[in-house]
């Protein structure tokens, strides 16, 4: 993955988070880790149905491709959530 991909995921993922929410919404711990616990458990519920219903039609390596990419896309997620708190 290039850096200016991912520097697109990244940025996406701030806007996607930042919809709706004040700008001070997710300053607090608690509120990190429940973010962290909704991404997380909404990529499990995507790699549960997408091996329940789509995966007999790819190969193991189109499915692991998948499986990497969707995995890569909660990473950057979760970096734009925490990247203020570890630099504090």
């Amino acid at each position: 993955m290039s850096a200016l991909s991912v520097i697109s995921v990244l940025l996406h993922a701030k806007v996607i988070l930042s919809l709706g929410w004040k700008e001070d919404a997710m300053d607090s711990f608690g509120s990190k880790v429940a973010g962290t616990v909704v991404v997380l458990f909404g990529w499990f519920a995507f790699i549960v149905l997408y091996l329940a219903f789509y995966a007999s039609s790819f190969t193991f390596w189109q499915s692991l491709a998948v499986f990497l990419a969707s995995g890569a896309i909660v990473i950057a997620i979760l970096a734009v959530l925490w990247i203020r708190w570890v630099f504090k």
